[in-house]
This record gives C-alpha cells, sequence and structure tokens, in this order.
C-alpha cells in the first residue's frame, strides 16, 4: 500500500478494534481471549485445541468433522505447519495436508485461524467479512470465488502492511475488519463524528 490511510478511516480502524468486545459478545470474546492464551506459542495443536477453535471461528458448525481426526495426525500436521515461515505453506499443510493424509473439517479460514492462534503476531483470520472491508477500503481486489495458499498470503500481506500504517497489532485489525465488514457498523461511526 503506497497511499497513506485518512485519519476517518485510520480512526475507523481503531474504534472498530475498541468495540469488537461488546459487538461479538461476552461468550466469544471470552472464548477468544482464553485460546488465545492457551494456544500461542504451543509447537503443536491437539485435536481438542483445533475443537476449539472450531467453536469460535465456525461457532461448531465443523466440530464434527474435526473430531473424526486421528490425534496423531492432528500433532503431526499442525507441528510441521507451525515450524515453517511461509504463511501460504503452513496453511497449505493445514488444509492439504501431506501425502494422502490431511485433516478433516479444515478449510482455508479455520487454517488461518489456527495459525492466528498459535501465532497471533504473525498470522490473521481470513474471512469474507474482513476482506470486504479490505476491498472497501480499496486495498484489496474483490473475494474470489475459491480460497488458496497463495491468496492467504497475499491477504496477510495487506493486513500487515495496514496494521503498522493504522499503528495497531495484526490481532487487533482483524477484529477491526470484522467489525468494518458489518455493513452499518461505519456509518455509525462516521454519524457520530
Amino acid at each position: 500500500m503506497t497511499r497513506s490511510l485518512s485519519k476517518v478511516v485510520r480512526g475507523a480502524l481503531q474504534a472498530a478494534a475498541r468495540a469488537y468486545p461488546q459487538e461479538v459478545g461476552g461468550k466469544h470474546w471470552d472464548l477468544e481471549r482464553r485460546l488465545l492464551a492457551r494456544l500461542s506459542g504451543k509447537l503443536y495443536f491437539t485435536k481438542h485445541d483445533l475443537v476449539e477453535v472450531a467453536k469460535w471461528k465456525t461457532q461448531g458448525r465443523t466440530v464434527p468433522r474435526l473430531k473424526t481426526n486421528d490425534e496423531g495426525l492432528v500433532r503431526d500436521l499442525t507441528r510441521i505447519s507451525f515450524a515453517t515461515a511461509d504463511p501460504a505453506l503452513a496453511i497449505q499443510t493445514l488444509v492439504e495436508g501431506i501425502d494422502e493424509d490431511r485433516l478433516r473439517g479444515v478449510q482455508y479460514p479455520t487454517a488461518s485461524a489456527i495459525l492466528m492462534f498459535h501465532k497471533p503476531t504473525r498470522h490473521t483470520v481470513l474471512d469474507p467479512r474482513a476482506w470486504g472491508a479490505l476491498h472497501n477500503l480499496g486495498l484489496i481486489g474483490a473475494k474470489p470465488e475459491d480460497w488458496s495458499p497463495a491468496l492467504y498470503a497475499r491477504y496477510l500481506a495487506c493486513c500487515r502492511t495496514l496494521a503498522l500504517d493504522v499503528h495497531v497489532n495484526l490481532r487487533n485489525l482483524d477484529r477491526a475488519l470484522w467489525i468494518l465488514g458489518e455493513s452499518d457498523w461505519l456509518l455509525r461511526f462516521l454519524m457520530r463524528l
């Protein structure tokens, strides 16, 4: 991003990040805080960890499929994914697995949430709502039909740059984008100015 953000947009992003706990509700916010405290920096995740992340990211929709995964496979694939510095390869490992071994119930949005809970300073959550906010700000193109490792890497680079420009950490930027992705939040913010 070569152009600087306006003060209004910067202010909206900062306000949205602050509003996140109230907007998502106490139960969701509490779960996120507990997971960040418990999972950040682990060398690998367990099946239980994946189920908890899915409860947060998908409101439990993918939990039945995640529960069918082999515990050893979960540990191996998360360990390999977490050890790589390349975000595209990290997410690809979680979604596509290695050889014929892959995790059931893990698509790109959940995989990005797994990465975020592992390293919230390096990863963010791939979310259509947050993507839409970036697109509406003119910072990224329209969301393609399908996610991919390269797309995640591009999205992450955009978010990292924006976080630096707005002076918030990557996790707070993700929260702000999720809030801004709500159709009328920005309008309500602008009406208060």
